[in-house]
């Protein structure tokens, strides 16, 4: 820089001597000494001052601001002194049922075929309307179920993968629906007597003393069904909630629960808010000892007008996945349903290592073996994420083998991929646990246990 600066005021100041020198000698000018230090000193210092001046301003922003990122990525990355000295919050939760169907096929299923190179696959039915190679993970099955006209409306293919996925926890939903009734039966004389009107409890064969007399013994007592739909927030505004919920109130109907003892909610998110409303989801379910939950996820971008708006991004790569599982608090028993799995939420821990150390699961023999166990959820391309994802799981034996990344089964439909990480987790055969990560949230660590009573 002082090289740059020095030879940038000899330029100055043989440029200035020569023009002084050619203009005394036309004007016959006998210059003094004062004339020779202000024209061949102080006017060179002056130019190359004003020269090197922007220069400078910026190259002083330039630190200013990486100073200032720094800083961030800092205080992002390393947890604040008065969050490492909370203790670690526990939420835990019972996992009942959980189903995942995507193209690469169901559940346990994705994994093998992901391991096995299968991957986007080249999408005739759009390629065909929309005159370009279009490569998508689509379902085909729901071709099958679906007309022609609706085998390109993502509209229509939610819906379906919605109601399907009730199907898929229908064995849960019966055993949900017999408790609601006992517990209305013993607790609630009006939902009682809607319960002994309803189609499908009534017993022809059945004396109407019988009919009439309560649970014999105090149990368990569950409230209501809340049934939560997940979607992408780019259809929120062509999405009919009426029409939906009317068709979930039929199939629960079917299967013998009131309307009083049901709550449907719709939720809209993308890409940035869908795991942390996830998490905010989690802690309000702790809050509700007598309730079931029940969280169906659906996506699709396979729709031709949808696809028209992405033409920006370069091959670009539609998907459509639809998941589900049935939580509750742990406090809550289903007399005819045993939990599969425990979800363990632990919140003010940015180090996983703690959280290991918590649970006694910190010997390093227990992550010999090179089989997956952890799903990042989100974006694992960006250098921030990476320098958080590192930080959160070091001082631990668990190495990159152990990571699976979620948003890789997407493509670039990604406003629910960081849920759908989550349910690829429910999913992921780990001897001891499996866990979820998200740098969103690095205070955040989830994992998902065997249940034991």
């Amino acid at each position: 820089m002082v090289k740059k600066v020095i030879a940038l005021f000899f330029s100055i100041l043989c440029a200035v001597s020569l023009i002084m020198i050619f203009y005394w000698k036309d004007s016959h000018f006998d210059p003094n000494l004062k004339d020779l230090l202000i024209y061949f000193i102080c006017i060179p210092l002056l130019l190359t001052a004003l020269v090197i001046l922007p220069f400078i301003a910026i190259a002083q922003y330039n630190k200013y601001q990486k100073n200032k990122q720094e800083q961030l990525d800092k205080k992002q990355i390393e947890p604040a002194v008065v969050e490492q000295k909370k203790p670690i919050e526990w939420i835990n939760l019972n996992l009942y049922s959980t189903s995942l169907q995507h193209a690469l096929g169901e559940n346990e299923a994705i994994f093998q075929n992901f391991s096995g190179g299968i991957s986007a696959q080249l999408d005739a039915l759009l390629s065909e309307n929309l005159q370009a190679g279009i490569l998508s993970y689509r379902i085909e099955e729901l071709d099958q179920a679906l007309d022609e006209q609706r085998q390109n409306n993502a509209i229509y293919r939610i819906n379906h993968m919605i109601l399907n996925q009730l199907e898929l926890n229908q064995e849960a939903l019966i055993v949900i629906a017999d408790q609601l009734k006992q517990s209305a039966l013993f607790y609630d004389s009006q939902q009682a007597y809607a319960y002994k009107m309803h189609p499908k409890w009534i017993d022809p064969n059945a004396a109407s003393e019988e009919m009439d007399t309560p649970p014999a013994k105090p149990m368990q007592r569950l409230n209501y069904l809340n049934i939560h739909i997940f979607l992408s927030k780019q259809i929120q505004s062509i999405w009919d909630e009426s029409t939906c919920s009317e068709e979930i109130e039929m199939f629960i109907d079917n299967l013998g629960i009131i309307s009083q003892q049901l709550r449907i909610h719709f939720h809209y998110f993308d890409s940035q808010n869908s795991y942390l409303a996830l998490l905010d989801l989690f802690m309000h379910i702790a809050h509700q000892n007598h309730e079931v939950s029940l969280l169906v996820v659906a996506d699709s971008e396979i729709d031709e007008q949808i696809l028209t708006t992405k033409f920006e991004i370069e091959h670009y790569i539609p998907s459509e996945f639809s998941s589900s599982c049935c939580l509750s608090h742990e406090s809550v028993t289903l007399d005819e349903l045993e939990p599969i799995q425990t979800l363990q939420l632990a919140l003010n821990e940015s180090q996983f290592a703690q959280v290991l150390k918590e649970l006694q699961l910190d010997d390093d023999e227990l992550y010999e073996h090179d089989s997956p166990f952890i799903v990042v959820s989100n974006d694992v391309f960006n250098i921030k994420n990476q320098k958080i994802l590192a930080q959160n799981f070091a001082d631990t034996a668990i190495a990159s083998q152990h990571f699976i990344y979620g948003s890789l089964f997407l493509g670039h439909s990604q406003d629910l991929a960081e849920i759908f990480g989550f349910m690829l987790g429910t999913h992921l055969s780990g001897e001891n646990f499996t866990s979820v990560y998200n740098t969103k949230n690095p205070s955040a660590q989830l994992l998902l246990r065997p249940f034991s009573a």
